[in-house]
């Protein structure tokens, strides 16, 4: 059986942080993802752990659907 390798999680307020350089950056930079690599590269995480915390900050902030259950209600509609 092999194990994944766990990491900690990073402190709330890096994350917000983060978030908030990447919405600063987005308007110098084309694409959010290339927003999203510069502010990883700063702040020492990955780029997909820094989306996810824009995905989950929007979840936060009411402005994304929770997922799966979001895509089946409006599918339902």
């Amino acid at each position: 059986m092999v194990r994944k390798k766990s990491t900690k999680p990073y402190h709330l307020e890096l994350r917000d942080r983060a978030v908030r350089l990447v919405r600063e950056q987005e308007r110098a930079h084309a694409l959010r993802s290339v927003a999203i690599r510069s502010v990883a590269e700063k702040v020492g995480c990955s780029g997909e752990t820094l989306r996810l915390g824009m995905r989950q900050d929007e979840r936060d902030a009411g402005q994304r659907g929770s997922g799966a259950a979001s895509r089946a209600r409006s599918a339902r509609v």
